[in-house]
């Protein structure tokens, strides 16, 4: 080996030990400044000055920086696109994607004798709030709900915003069902608690479909649909309550979509008769008619 090759040599691995006392960070963020000056301090130990440098030298000090500085931020952008991909942009919450999969995760970790429940959240009056005050108030509104349902739920649950205004949560580790319609009641109080949002009071309830599982649903498809079809009963009976699934309810839905399909036919069919019924005034006389239009329905009748 030459003298200059050991010279070289010599210096590497001064500067190498004195990066070691520096963490990689450090490093990294003072950039080729802080490492040239290391470079310089070894070189002038050894009596080699700056202007007798071979000019492969530097890049063996420099290299592996640009190296680790590459593989981070090649690093850092792959969890940056990752985490876009998989949680809500307005929010911060997970979104659809990333529920999935944690549902799916949870419903294959049950096990015997265990049991979580699965909350679809939907909230009522949102689209008076997005109609009168414009969607930037709504938006604001739907942060503000994301946060109150963080402080809801323990550090193992999981809250997700699938989109609009419909949330879900997915509350592991329950005992007895009335451990998911205690949730469903912090939820609703939380949710109902006025908001003041550019001057405007804003009041919003949630109404809450409660799934659990195994029982009602293997699979998250069926999980998700049967609690989700338990929210809108809800919705449908009084806003600002919840129900849990019952498998009646699939047989009333599915009888009212028949039902509506059915209707769509009807006029068609001939099974729609108009009726007039007169309306009098106070002295008797006839001062307009009423329409109404009757189904004899073939199977229910009239």
């Amino acid at each position: 080996m030459s003298a200059a090759a050991q010279r070289a040599r010599q210096a590497l691995e001064v500067v190498r030990e004195d990066l070691q006392v520096v963490p990689s960070t450090r490093a990294r963020d003072v950039g080729e400044p802080f490492v040239h000056q290391l470079l310089a301090g070894a070189l002038g130990a050894l009596g080699w000055q700056q202007g007798a440098w071979p000019a492969w030298f530097p890049f063996l000090v420099f290299a592996p920086f640009v190296v680790d500085a590459t593989v981070t931020l090649a690093r850092r952008a792959e969890a940056r696109i990752s985490y876009i991909a998989k949680h809500d942009q307005l929010t911060g919450l997970p979104n659809r994607v990333l529920f999935r999969e944690q549902l799916d995760e949870a419903l294959h970790a049950v096990r015997p004798g265990e049991k979580f429940a699965l909350h679809c959240l939907d909230l009522d009056g949102f689209k008076g709030v997005n109609d009168s005050l414009g969607h930037p108030v709504g938006d604001q509104l739907l942060k503000i709900v994301g946060e109150r349902l963080r402080d809801c739920v323990t550090a193992n649950d999981l809250v997700a915003r699938l989109g609009g205004d419909e949330f879900a949560i997915i509350q592991l580790g329950i005992t007895h069902d009335e451990d998911g319609a205690a949730m469903a009641r912090t939820i609703i109080e939380a949710i109902s608690a006025p908001y003041l949002i550019e001057d405007n009071q804003i009041i919003v309830d949630a109404s809450i479909g409660i799934g659990i599982a195994p029982r009602d649903g293997e699979n998250a498809d069926v999980l998700l649909r049967n609690a989700d079809m338990a929210m809108y009963c809800a919705k449908a009976e009084r806003r600002g309550s919840f129900q849990f699934f019952k498998p009646a309810m699939r047989a009333h839905i599915e009888a009212k979509r028949s039902l509506e399909i059915e209707l769509r036919h009807a006029l068609s069919n001939g099974e729609l008769d108009v009726y007039y019924q007169p309306i009098v005034n106070n002295t008797g006389n006839v001062r307009s008619f009423e329409a109404l239009a009757r189904w004899f329905h073939p199977r229910l009748g009239e």
